[in-house]
Parts: C-alpha cells; structure tokens; sequence
C-alpha cells in the first residue's frame, strides 16, 4: 500500500503537468520523471546498492572481456603482418611437367599473391674470388672455387632469407627486372676487398657439379647490390662440407641470369627448377589459394608438389585463437546470466511496487510513462556503475594482460564507449522485460488488486 503523502506528490505533479504548454509539459514531464527516479533511489537505499552492484560485476566483465578481446585480435593481426605465409609449386623429377614461366603467370594470376619469386640453382667457378673453405679445399680440387648461384625474380623471398638464415646487411635484394645484379655473403666482401658497386665473374668449367652440357669457358658478369650475413646460429662452415653447400658462398643473381644459364649450359626451356614462392598477405588466404592452383586446367597437378606453409600458422595462432574463443564464450555467458538474474530481480521488486503503478495509472499515466519512469532508474543506476567500474577495470586488466602475455593491452576509450553504449541498450530490455507480467494486467485488475 502507498503512503498518503506519495498520492499527494503524484497529484501536485499531476496539475502542474496539467497548467503548462505543449513545450513545457515535455520538459517538465522529463524533469519530474528524472526527479522522482532520484527520489526512489534514495528511499530504496538497499536495492539500489543491490542493483548497482550486480551491474557493476557485469560491466566489469563485460568490458574487460572486450578490452582482452580487442588485445588478442591486435595480437592475430600483428602475427598475420609478420607471419611468411606462402605457397610454393615445385616440379616432381618428371621432366616433361616443369615450372615454366606459363605456369607461373598463371599460378600468380589466380593466387594474387603480395610478392613472388621463381628460383633456379646453378653453379659456377668463381677464380678470382677466395670462398669460405671446406672439404674441396682441403682436397684441391676445381670445385673449391665453385659457388651456389640461386638466381631469384625477388631475393628477399628465398628460403635462406624468410627462414632467417640470412639477412640483408646493406645495399638492396634482388628485384623483378633486375639483369647481371648479385648479392652476396658478408664473408665474401670481407675476404675478396668487395663492396657495392663491384663486379664479380663466373666461369662455366666441366666441373661435374654443374652438370654444364654445353658453354664450357662462358664468362657471366654480375654487378654486387647488395651484402648479406649469417646468422651465427645458421653458419654452416665446416671443413666437412661442400664448398657450395656452404651459407657464406651463396651467391644471389637476378632471374634473368638464371634463365640465361638454363638455356646456354643446361640446354633446357626456360624454367624455374627450384619452383615458385608466392608469398599471401593474410594466412587465412592459404587453403583456398593452394584449390586455387589445382584447379587451373591444362596441368597435370599431380606431378608437381603444391605447398603451403598454413600449419605453421595454425601452430603459431592457436593459443590466441583459443584465447579469443574463451573470451566470446565468457561474454556470451556472461550477458546471458545477468540478463536472467536481472529480469528476475526487476520483476519481482516490480510487483511490489503494484500499489505505485495503480496509483500512476489512475492519476491518468500511460504504462508506456510508467516503463519510462522505471527505466529512469535503472539507468542511473548502471550509469553509476559504469563510472565506477572504468578505473577498476583499467588496473585489473593491466594485470591480467602481463599474466596471459598480451602486450599492449590496456583500456581504451573506444572499449568504454562499445560497453558503456551497448549496456544502456541491454538495461533498456531488461527493464522491458521485467516489465511485461505486471504490464500485462489490465490497470481495472491492478487497482482491485490495490483495493
């Protein structure tokens, strides 16, 4: 039952609603509603403590579960930028399907890939260079001048280079349209007095490594435009090893050159021997640029290795990937319970105040005013929570960004404005939710009820 002096109030505010203009009533009408809101949260000290907590608790978990998300999602697109995801085509040892320049135009078309390289491996008698010593030296024999020349259409896409064996120290990589250009070890600059700028030559011997078929004596020029070094953990010097097997005694020329070798010394069409490297942007692009290839038609896809590197990824994202699963489950979870535990609470203190919305309705309030006015303070409520639970958050999740090894992870304004926005629509249904069973019934009902 309501006190006398809460129909008193009802009525005052009712005549004055009722001498004011169109214009003024509104205002006024949004004023008292505010009003009367703050009024009840006062009186009702403990349920609105009740309510301010349990928005507190969710907000908390809400916008933290969103920051962390946020953070992971940066970490995955962080690890996409850096990850070398690609896709490689290699010929099998059946000679009559190669990895022709056709090909690859046609593998790159379909793919679309960020950058690509075709790669041919040749070798060549370097008699003016001094090479990084190993079995043959010791030996005597021709091959201790003999180098690896991996001839590139991009250096920097090579395997050596994207595996981190090798790194480019000065000058520039290998480029498309590059001709007669080397990068070479920093071993060989340090050794031979070479810089940028310098030319080295190449002989064609019948040493039995390069297989040379014909062009014995052939002299190929390359001019020095880049430098690289090993890394430590990757130099493979030995006195043990081939000369050419050797990190420091690769040498990096341009496709054309490769290509010319091919024809001249190999007598072979021109082709990539060592395949394709097509480098993605995105790794998620793997699995469907590798059906993208074997459905090129005119090939016959079963004589070539077709590879892509997404294992490696999926190993690298799957504890983010997790992560990221976790935190969308608790959210879920999380708005679904409380908006349970909320709808429950609101109902059941909404039928206690039945004596109160009888007294509304017959003071001429539609129940459209009335919802409104219980929205009022419900959403000073959460409001109040939400600028209580901003500073709290902002130092929980530092914590627990340093715990699950988020770097970067902090509260940002964008968070606050998703959760803060999202949550005044979410107190919004609850408190229409809570509000259908007593809205149901007919006002007649509610003031027999009162009676």
């Amino acid at each position: 039952m309501c006190s006398a002096s809460f129909r008193t109030n009802i009525l005052w505010q009712r005549k004055r609603l009722m001498k004011t203009d169109h214009k003024t009533h509104k205002t006024d009408h949004k004023k008292l509603v505010l009003g009367h809101a703050v009024l009840y949260l006062k009186r009702k000290k403990s349920r609105t403590a009740v309510l301010t907590a349990i928005f507190f608790l969710l907000l908390v978990l809400v916008l933290s579960g969103i920051t962390l998300t946020a953070a992971v999602q940066d970490s995955l697109t962080e690890l996409r930028r850096q990850f070398f995801a690609c896709v490689t085509v290699e010929c099998t040892f059946d000679e009559e399907n190669v990895v022709t320049p056709e090909l690859a135009g046609s593998v790159v078309q379909v793919v679309e890939p960020e950058k690509w390289t075709g790669i041919n491996t040749f070798y060549l008698s370097m008699k003016e260079l001094f090479l990084c010593p190993g079995k043959f030296t010791a030996e005597g024999t021709e091959a201790a001048r003999t180098a690896r020349m991996v001839a590139c259409t991009e250096s920097a896409l090579a395997r050596e280079f994207t595996d981190g064996k090798l790194e480019l120290a000065k000058g520039r990589a290998i480029e498309s349209g590059d001709t007669e250009k080397a990068v070479i070890s920093e071993y060989l600059a340090e050794a031979n007095g070479l810089k940028i700028g310098d030319t080295i030559t190449g002989t064609v011997t019948d040493e039995i490594v390069m297989r040379a078929r014909a062009g014995v004596g052939n002299t190929y020029r390359f001019e020095i435009v880049g430098i690289f070094t090993v890394a430590p953990e990757a130099d493979n010097a030995s006195p043990q090893r081939a000369e050419p097997e050797i990190l420091s005694n690769y040498i990096y020329v341009d496709e054309a050159s490769g290509m010319q070798v091919a024809e001249e010394v190999w007598q072979t069409e021109r082709q990539y021997t060592n395949g394709l490297i097509l480098q993605l942007e995105d790794p998620a692009l793997l699995d469907a640029s590798l059906e993208n290839v074997i459905s090129i038609p005119g090939y016959h896809w079963d004589s070539y290795f077709i590879n892509t590197n997404s294992a490696d990824y999926d190993r690298s994202a799957a504890p983010l990937t997790q992560m990221n699963r976790i935190l969308s489950a608790m959210l879920i979870a999380v708005l679904l319970l409380g908006l349970i535990i909320l709808v429950i609470v609101l109902t059941m203190w909404n039928q206690e105040r039945t004596g109160e919305i009888g007294i509304l309705l017959s003071l001429g309030f539609s129940k459209r005013q009335i919802v409104g006015r219980l929205m009022a303070e419900n959403l000073l409520v959460y409001l109040c929570s939400l600028i209580l639970c901003v500073p709290f958050v902002y130092g929980g999740v530092r914590i627990l960004a340093e715990v699950l090894e988020l770097p970067g992870a902090g509260l940002r304004a964008g968070s606050v404005i998703t959760a803060g926005a999202g949550g005044m629509i979410f107190c919004v249904i609850v408190t229409v939710l809570s509000c259908v069973r007593i809205m149901r019934v007919n006002p007649r009902e509610i003031l027999t009820m009162i009676n």
